[in-house]
């Protein structure tokens, strides 16, 4: 008993001799620090979108340049969201859909206008309910025209349609009917342009009250049979790149009051051809601030395989129409998107796993790092 008591005894002491030499408390954390991003972005910063089914979606902010802190914020985004930006404005507009109950009950669709700095929304745009086309983001879906005061919003129910929407004022100017075609590029300043169910484009000018003054109806070229166009596009200077299926690309001068549909051009030599390769993925072409084209590209292809990851990206000079390089991919990817700055960047959705973004030199072609983001993504945008 006594060896029992003198061992408590000693082993409080030591507790006692420890709890002297315990380092201070540590202090509490200041609160209330809120940092803001800058009112107008860099050209390395690039925004990615995932589409939430209906849940999850999210508009994330990433500088693929900075060595830490890459990860600069995101906002919550509804069904499938579409992204638009207006740097000049400092706002960034996000188009999406939203249930009372998550995943049913009254549906609410919306355009929420942010503050790029702040990253708070500022205000909501209430669209007509239940027209909002609800699919993966993509080209033709939400953009903006007249110097970014209008924005278009393409719709499905299934009929087709495109809403003009005043983003300063959130009104609806008018809805226009698009019956046999779908999506909306836009079309000089005031006007868009859409692919129509017979091969064809159709072109739509717009009077200042979003009023449609002009209709023009291009000559077939779209062979929804044998090769059909992908709704993918890459733009350069003006002029929209459009590829197939197949492999061939046509160019579509999208600067005037009508779209002129230009001669398409091979992107595949014959011996590629017999090999399978052809464009494929969901984000397949982008373009850079210096007039290149960039395809996502893979091997053995056959029909439906369209949406297949590509293994390389393939780089076009649309001047010459020739092919400059070839890159080879760290991790074949669905999703390939070039920044804006002045020594370009190949930016792909990469990794086993699909939850990290790989950049590359575009002009070398060589990798420089991965970046972990932790999901996947539907779409990536520039911030101009």
């Amino acid at each position: 008993m006594k060896k029992f008591l003198t061992s408590i005894t000693i082993s409080l002491a030591l507790i006692v001799g420890c709890s002297a030499q315990e380092p201070p408390p540590v202090p509490e954390d200041e609160v209330g620090i809120v940092e803001v991003l800058p009112s107008k972005y860099p050209a390395s910063w690039v925004i990615l979108n995932k589409a939430g089914f209906p849940l999850g979606g999210k508009i994330m902010i990433v500088d693929v340049t900075a060595e830490n802190y890459r990860y600069k914020g995101a906002v919550t985004a509804g069904y499938e969201p579409d992204f638009a930006i207006n740097q000049e404005k400092s706002e960034f507009y996000v188009s999406e859909t939203y249930y009372e109950r998550a995943t049913r009950g009254q549906r609410h669709d919306i355009i929420t206008v942010y503050d790029q700095a702040t990253l708070m929304p500022k205000r909501e745009i209430k669209l007509e309910t239940r027209k909002r086309f609800l699919v993966s983001p993509m080209t033709g879906k939400f953009s903006l025209i007249n110097d970014k005061k209008w924005a278009l919003v393409a719709n499905y129910t299934p009929a087709t349609s495109v809403t003009i929407v005043d983003i300063e004022s959130g009104d609806l100017l008018n809805e226009i009917d698009i019956p046999g075609c779908n999506l909306a590029y836009p079309l000089g300043d005031h006007g868009f342009a859409t692919m129509c169910g017979f091969g064809e484009m159709i072109s739509i000018q717009l009077d200042d009250q979003a009023n449609a003054i002009s209709e023009v109806v291009s000559e077939p070229f779209n062979d929804l049979d044998n090769d059909p166009h992908f709704e993918k596009t890459a733009t350069v200077d003006g002029i929209m790149y459009m590829p197939t299926f197949l492999g061939n690309i046509t160019p579509i001068d999208l600067t005037g009051e009508a779209a002129v549909v230009g001669e398409s051009w091979s992107l595949v030599s014959e011996e590629e051809k017999a090999e399978g390769w052809r464009p494929g993925g969901w984000q397949l072409i982008s373009s850079d601030s210096r007039g290149r084209l960039y395809v996502l590209m893979h091997d053995k292809g056959f029909n439906g395989s369209h949406k297949d990851p590509g293994k390389e990206v393939w780089v076009f000079d649309p001047g010459t129409k020739k092919r400059l390089f070839r890159i080879e991919l760290q991790y074949p990817t669905t999703h390939i998107h070039l920044t804006n700055t002045d020594d370009p960047l190949l930016v792909t959705e990469g990794g086993e796993k699909g939850d990290m973004l790989a950049v590359y030199d575009a002009y070398t072609g060589e990798h420089s790092h991965n970046i972990l983001i932790g999901t996947s993504i539907n779409s990536m945008h520039n911030v101009e």
